[in-house]
């Protein structure tokens, strides 16, 4: 009889690991510092994530911060909803635990880059997160298979998500340099909302590239990124002149790709879910048999 693993026993918690105590011992520390990592965030949770909603509402002085606020409430999405897919079943979803990682970095960089979060925060959460981010991806499992592939890359998502990882690229420079030009007294750079913005976009393209590459549980990152950019999008055209919208050629070209992208993965999950995988190669056919040989 073979013997139980922690995938079988603990709902893929350890893949599969044989389910010894060691094995459930990491199951539970993983399961606290997963719970640890959303607490430590739900204090600018709880105030940034409605911002997804109602920041099309707001009106007066506030209106200046409109489109960074919906993307307030997107980083939050970005952050807690794989959160959620990890402590459901962190295993086989490497891609999802590093994804997570990034969105943990890219919030601690905005913290630094804003002298009045920062001084209202302290640092003292920025090194419960990253010391909390160090450990899940100590404990996330599968983490050193987190970079290859699954299968043959897909030419075809792979040219989507290098136009992607342009575009954000591009905007996250404009967005830097707009950071800089100006003043410390600018609302925008005292809450640093341009990198908000850069940031945000950065993710949406590493989301995107997780699940281009193929890689275990980039599915999950990859319709995230997707779904960012398409919020850029749209609220670009919804609100043309606001603060870090794109123009009409950028948002409707992220629109664009943000479904191309979506579309093709999962046409090519569909194939290898029926079995139309990619054909293996061609093995060369044996010479005839040569007698007394």
């Amino acid at each position: 009889m073979n013997e139980p693993t922690a995938g079988t026993r603990f709902g893929g918690w350890l893949g599969d690991r044989p389910a010894s105590k060691g094995a459930v011992a990491r199951a539970v520390a993983l399961v606290v510092v997963i719970v640890a990592l959303g607490l430590a965030h739900v204090p600018p949770a709880l105030f940034q994530g409605p911002m997804l909603v109602t920041a099309w509402t707001v009106e007066g002085p506030e209106a200046i911060h409109q489109l960074h606020g919906l993307f307030n409430g997107v980083w939050v999405v970005m952050l807690y909803v794989p959160l959620l897919a990890l402590l459901y079943r962190p295993a086989p979803r490497p891609a999802v635990a590093v994804f997570v990682a990034a969105v943990v970095a890219a919030g601690v960089l905005r913290v630094l880059a804003s002298p009045v979060i920062l001084a209202d925060a302290g640092p003292g959460p920025l090194v419960v997160a990253g010391v909390l981010t160090i450990a899940l991806l100590a404990l996330v499992p599968g983490l050193r298979g987190a970079f290859r592939p699954m299968g043959r890359l897909d030419p075809i998502l792979g040219g989507i998500g290098s136009a992607g990882v342009l575009l954000a690229v591009l905007y996250a420079v404009q967005q830097s340099v707009i950071w800089l030009q100006l003043s410390a007294t600018d609302p925008h750079t005292q809450l640093a909302h341009w990198t908000l913005m850069a940031l945000t976009g950065l993710l949406a393209a590493f989301g995107v590239a997780l699940g281009a590459a193929r890689l275990p549980g980039g599915r999950l990152p990859l319709w995230l990124g997707a779904m960012a950019a398409a919020y850029l999008g749209v609220a670009s055209l919804v609100m043309p002149g606001q603060a870090s919208a794109l123009p009409l050629w950028a948002a409707l070209g992220v629109l664009v790709l943000s479904a191309a992208a979506v579309v093709r993965f999962e046409m090519l999950a569909f194939g290898a879910a029926r079995g139309v995988a990619t054909p293996p190669a061609p093995q060369p056919r044996p010479g005839p048999a040569v007698a007394g040989g």
